[in-house]
């Protein structure tokens, strides 16, 4: 990059004179281009009556073993050679001025104009001259210089943190070796990494001796920070790409597909279809299929969707127009099984807008498919079942509603007196089981009811004036139980929820409050509420027979789990009141101790 950069004409030569390498100033002022001087003879790019001292030139410094550097003058120019290895050599050309330091002038004078970072020095390595980009890449602002103060001034005085290594290096160019390296780094004097390449060349004055060196430098910290940062980017991304779960895959054709010549839409999905290969695949992919890494490579959409080709056709149609398709299709693996794929396919174009390539993700869904499958299956038995129970339990509690009456007017209407006593233990029993099964109808109407799920409708709620006229409701059970309620609702205002869900949930607790209350001391039951965070939370606690939470808290809201031998106990109550709390989004809290009483906590969703 220097070498094509540099300011003076320069030609790369075999030892035998065989045209390398030249770079631009060369094909400047000779006025050639590259590809046809490469592999010329250097002596034929001049006047054949340069030829011979061209000749001699060259062979001079292969006769010395590179010890001289020999300079000719020709018709119009200047020749300076140097080694470069045991097989090549460089040539300098300068044009020739009149006046005896035209030479070095000449080189000052395209330094000068130089575009790029360049600087010559004499042979103690003061500054002869410099370019505009050197002063500027090494900050000469800074310390108070510019290119034309620089003149005279000693390189290790301006820049006291130079390494011993790289005077080393200037040593060696000014003892006539070429140097140079395309990615060097340092330490500057801040403690930054810099990045930079490099180039080290003597020049020769008039009498064919090292007069100095040149240094070029091109500070490419920024290239190769973002290179580094490019790498581990790409390596991360080909380690996801390697380890994924999902299958991935990358298909290309042997150069890229244009679209906007008038091809038709079919003949396009076709060219794709075929001459589109998979060029990169993980083994995620090649799992999916059942497959080795020979069986897959340079497969076409063709080869991977041949039983399902209007599938991949449609995929591949609606790339071109959409950039990217997502798919769930049929595929088969090489071991002739089936699976289902969720495809996601990305077309990649050019700024000419050329397909170049197609990125494909796959993930083998058959599990999913196949749970979706079983759970439709297995929704579809229980709606049917659901419909069954129902249709019975309709059956159950209406059908049957009307001979239990009827028993039960009977037994009423007959006259007990008439029995005689040795059958009155028989009737007590029929009167007790036709009460049973009028009682287990009952509750199957209150379930069938609940499961019906009303319509839930919010309306605004004041607590303390719903509580008090559920209270009015079990008015004389409160007051046979000689039960003391306690209400506090200070901290509560006007809210909104459903009426009927409410009214389920606080009557069943309260109602469970009384009839499960203590011998052994006067019932009481505290209820409050307290809005908190949108949720309104009661509590409703009493100093009832408490209920055994170690025993029976895994089933405690369970239908029809009893956990008192009381006569009113049905095992309904606490299942209605869970079942309509978490259909509203609510949960239920309790706590509860043997003979010292219960505690539940209910916890609300509230709006407008």
């Amino acid at each position: 990059m220097l070498f094509e950069k540099a300011p003076v004409a320069m030609i790369i030569i075999s030892s035998e004179g065989l045209i390398l390498n030249t770079n631009r100033q060369a094909e400047s002022l000779l006025g050639i281009k590259k590809k046809d001087a490469l592999d010329k003879l250097l002596f034929t790019l001049f006047d054949v009556s340069d030829h011979e001292i061209i000749r001699k030139g060259i062979h001079s410094v292969k006769q010395e073993g590179g010890k001289k550097h020999p300079v000719c003058e020709v018709s119009k120019y200047k020749l300076s050679f140097s080694p470069l290895d045991d097989s090549s050599q460089i040539c300098y050309i300068q044009e020739l001025f009149e006046g005896k330091n035209n030479s070095q002038g000449n080189l000052e004078s395209f330094i000068q104009k130089s575009p790029n970072s360049v600087a010559m020095f004499d042979n103690s390595m003061n500054y002869i001259v410099c370019s505009k980009n050197w002063s500027l890449e090494w900050d000469f602002k800074s310390k108070g210089l510019n290119r034309k103060s620089i003149k005279g001034k000693n390189h290790y005085s301006i820049f006291s943190d130079v390494k011993e290594i790289w005077k080393i290096k200037h040593q060696l160019g000014l003892e006539g070796k070429t140097l140079e390296n395309n990615r060097d780094s340092f330490i500057d004097s801040n403690g930054n990494l810099v990045w930079l390449s490099w180039q080290i060349r003597p020049w020769y004055n008039e009498k064919g001796k090292v007069g100095g060196i040149l240094l070029f430098t091109d500070i490419i910290t920024e290239k190769v920070n973002m290179e580094i940062a490019l790498k581990k980017s790409e390596e991360m991304l080909n380690l996801f790409f390697l380890q994924s779960l999902d299958g991935f895959f990358i298909m290309e054709a042997e150069s890229p597909l244009k679209l906007n010549e008038g091809k038709n839409k079919k003949k396009a999905v076709d060219d794709v279809f075929n001459k589109f290969h998979i060029v990169k695949l993980n083994n995620a992919l090649l799992k999916q299929y059942e497959a080795g890494y020979d069986d897959m490579i340079g497969l076409s959409f063709n080869d991977l969707f041949k039983n399902n080709s209007k599938v991949a056709n449609g995929i591949i149609s609606d790339l071109l127009d959409k950039k990217q398709q997502i798919v769930i299709t049929k595929a088969d693996t090489f071991k002739s099984n089936q699976i289902w794929v969720e495809g996601d396919y990305i077309a990649l174009f050019n700024k000419e807008g050329d397909l170049t390539a197609i990125f494909g993700m796959q993930r083998d869904i058959t599990q999913r498919i196949q749970d979706e499958l079983d759970l439709k299956n297995l929704t579809e038995g229980l709606a049917k079942s659901n419909t069954e129970l129902k249709q019975f339990a309709y059956i159950t509690s209406h059908d049957l509603r009307a001979p239990v009456i009827n028993l039960r007017t009977l037994i009423s209407f007959y006259d007990r007196q008439l029995i005689h006593q040795n059958n009155k233990e028989v009737f007590n029993k029929i009167e007790e089981s036709v009460q049973r099964l009028d009682t287990t109808l009952n509750d199957l109407v209150d379930l069938v009811a609940f499961n019906e799920k009303p319509h839930y409708e919010a309306i605004q709620i004041d607590l303390k004036k719903y509580v008090d006229e559920i209270i009015s409701n079990i008015e004389q059970e409160v007051i046979q139980s000689g039960t003391i309620i306690k209400t506090d609702f200070s901290k509560v205002d006007l809210f909104y929820f459903s009426d009927k869900y409410l009214k389920s949930i606080l009557q069943n607790l309260i109602t469970n409050a009384v009839k499960y209350r203590s011998d052994k001391r006067q019932s009481k039951i505290d209820i409050s509420a307290e809005l908190s965070n949108n949720n309104i939370n009661i509590r409703v606690k009493d100093n009832g027979i408490g209920i055994d939470l170690n025993k029976y808290g895994d089933r405690l809201f369970g239908l029809y789990q009893k956990f008192h031998n009381g006569p009113n106990s049905k095992g309904l109550g606490l299942f209605i009141v869970k079942s309509h709390v978490e259909l509203v989004g609510g949960k239920i809290e309790v706590e509860s101790e043997v003979d010292v009483g219960s505690t539940f906590k209910v916890i609300l969703p509230i709006g407008k």
